[in-house]
């Protein structure tokens, strides 16, 4: 370990007096409403309405489930990425309808990130197309608790300079389990008392399967995850370790560690979230578990006490088992090319993260086999990586081009 394992200023409060004061009924604009993170993240208002106002809801194409939400919870705005399924929209929003201003491209659903009335946005949609709302919201000061781990592996510069660098910024708040449980258990220590953050992953469906078993794995499997219920992009990436890989891109900008003092161990039980490892000895881990509500709330409602809410528990009076293994790098070899994107800098992870959204996307329409994702992602790397970082329209004309190019090059199975 290095001697000084913390390289940058984190991108989260810490400490807690950083954090901006907010109203007692916190207003939501919920960005992704209608995926995982999304419907979890309205368990928690509708038991806790005492705490949380919804005024803006966000989907990308799930029509009839957007108009429950609406009818449900009475936002002032709603919108739908797909502008064509606005009349369809309307028509299941029915008397409502009359009610609600309905936004009907990227566009508008973006600006709102900047311009509307909301005091945190939960940033749940998936993929590189949650880096726009993230960046408007956090250039104009609000708090984003963000569950988009995309936006900061691929612009973990950009975000950085708006936090650090501009005399209007805003926060942001981890809701990845295991981002939130190492902010949880950081509380209350310095960054000079940590020796290094351990992050913890599941190995997903195929931990023990063998490498030669693997070429012939269809979606359906890679799909069924053992421990959570999640997205089907997600769940994708659990399956091949790239989740973890973005995690530890994440892991280094939201905490400001090096990458050499980010550890990942498998834990199969997904019951220990994270762990934080002190220079005295002591380590300290978050359990819960697997369901992400626990991590949304306490994120939602920081620095508030907790919640009081019927959450699933952990039942102790059941014999419990904690594994912990070493990571199989060989196997999955997503984690090592995260680390080499962070030793490169430059816009690595930019690339890591827009060739894997391709091959996932490819494999589920069956264009491309599972064993094929990493590797993919692997070759771009090697043919498109700059070592000068780009500003946010760069980032997104750059990502524009080389989507294209890379699509073109997907080779059917």
């Amino acid at each position: 370990m290095s001697i000084s394992p913390h390289i940058h200023k984190p991108l989260i409060p810490w400490p807690e007096s950083d954090f901006p004061e907010l109203p007692e009924v916190r207003r939501l604009a919920l960005y992704g409403s209608t995926g995982s993170i999304g419907t979890s993240t309205l368990d928690i208002v509708r038991s806790s309405p005492q705490n949380f106002k919804v005024t803006a809801l966000f989907a990308g194409s799930n029509v009839g489930l957007l108009a429950e939400q609406c009818r449900e919870f009475r936002p002032e705005v709603i919108g739908i990425a797909d502008s064509t399924k606005i009349p369809e929209l309307r028509k299941k929003l029915g008397e409502c309808a009359s009610e609600v201003e309905i936004l009907g491209d990227d566009d508008s659903i973006t600006a709102y990130a900047s311009e509307g009335t909301y005091d945190i946005q939960v940033a749940a949609i998936v993929g590189f197309s949650g880096l726009a709302s993230v960046y408007n919201a956090l250039c104009s000061g609000r708090v984003v608790a963000l569950a988009n781990k995309e936006s900061i592996v691929a612009a973990g510069h950009i975000l950085k300079e708006v936090l650090q660098e501009r005399e209007a910024c805003g926060t942001i708040l981890p809701l990845d389990s295991e981002h939130s449980a190492l902010f949880q258990a950081l509380r209350g220590y310095s960054r000079d008392d940590v020796q290094s953050l351990i992050l913890t992953a599941s190995g997903g469906p195929f931990l023990n399967t063998a490498t030669e078993q693997m070429a012939n794995i269809c979606p359906e499997q890679a799909l069924k995850h053992p421990r959570w219920s999640m997205g089907r992009k997600i769940s994708i990436d659990s399956a091949t370790m790239m989740n973890k890989a973005f995690e530890l891109i994440e892991t280094y900008w939201l905490f400001g560690f090096s990458e050499q003092n980010i550890e990942v161990l498998i834990h199969p039980q997904s019951i220990v979230h994270s762990q934080v490892q002190f220079r005295d000895g002591a380590c300290l881990a978050q359990l819960s578990p697997p369901d992400m509500r626990v991590q949304i709330a306490f994120g939602i409602n920081f620095p508030r006490t907790r919640i009081s809410a019927n959450f699933p528990t952990l039942d102790y009076t059941q014999p419990y088992t904690l594994e912990f293994l070493p990571l199989d790098n060989e196997k999955f070899e997503a984690v090592s090319l995260a680390r080499e994107c962070l030793r490169s800098g430059g816009n690595a992870s930019l690339v890591l993260n827009l060739a894997n959204d391709i091959a996932v996307q490819a494999f589920l329409d069956e264009k491309l086999r599972f064993q094929q994702i990493v590797p993919f992602a692997k070759e771009a790397l090697s043919r498109h990586y700059h070592s000068q970082a780009l500003n946010f329209n760069d980032t997104l004309e750059f990502k524009e081009h080389l989507s294209a190019e890379l699509e073109s090059k997907l080779v059917c199975p």
